[in-house]
């Protein structure tokens, strides 16, 4: 591993930090983590796509809801 490589994805690739694995696969770091404590692998985590969410549920950022131990808002789950 080169000298300041933190990050490994499933492919091989090398990055410096989880924030450039994940701008590299289009996604946030938030929702990376999100995934991640929800039990998904590395390769599903980086590259399954991101969900929009309905115009109904944009508007609403308040509910929240039990989950697999946690607490996730609506968005956080659609993301």
């Amino acid at each position: 591993m080169a000298k300041g490589t933190q990050c490994i994805d499933h492919l091989g690739n090398a990055y410096e930090s989880k924030k450039a694995m994940c701008a590299a696969y289009g996604i946030s770091q938030n929702l990376f983590a999100q995934r991640i404590v929800r039990g998904w692998n590395l390769r599903r985590a980086l590259t399954a796509p991101k969900q929009e969410l309905p115009d109904n549920i944009k508007k609403s950022t308040g509910y929240t809801y039990r989950i697999k131990g946690g607490t996730v808002t609506v968005r956080e789950h659609y993301n």
